[in-house]
């Protein structure tokens, strides 16, 4: 399993497009904060032949640490999934 960091997906892409660290980060910066700007539940970002980004309504749970049970409150997530399959 290979495992690539955001500096090495950088390093990655210039090599491959030939654009420079610079401009290969400015993109990515710019595509994460797309990412985040995704707010409402069924907000979606659809990259075809990759996955999708979506925000999902996440229901309040008990959980339990150090015996202690404290409440987390209903909250919006962002969620990937994959939805390109090489076959």
């Amino acid at each position: 399993m290979k495992k690539v960091n955001y500096i090495t997906l950088i390093e990655m892409l210039s090599e491959k497009t030939g654009l420079t660290k610079k401009e290969v980060r400015s993109v990515m910066d710019s595509f994460i904060e797309e990412i985040k700007s995704l707010k409402e539940v069924g907000d979606k970002i659809y990259l075809r032949k990759l996955g999708k980004f979506e925000i999902v309504k996440m229901k309040s749970k008990l959980v339990s640490l150090n015996n202690k049970v404290e409440k987390i409150p209903d909250r919006n997530k962002l969620k990937f999934k994959v939805t390109y399959h090489e076959d």
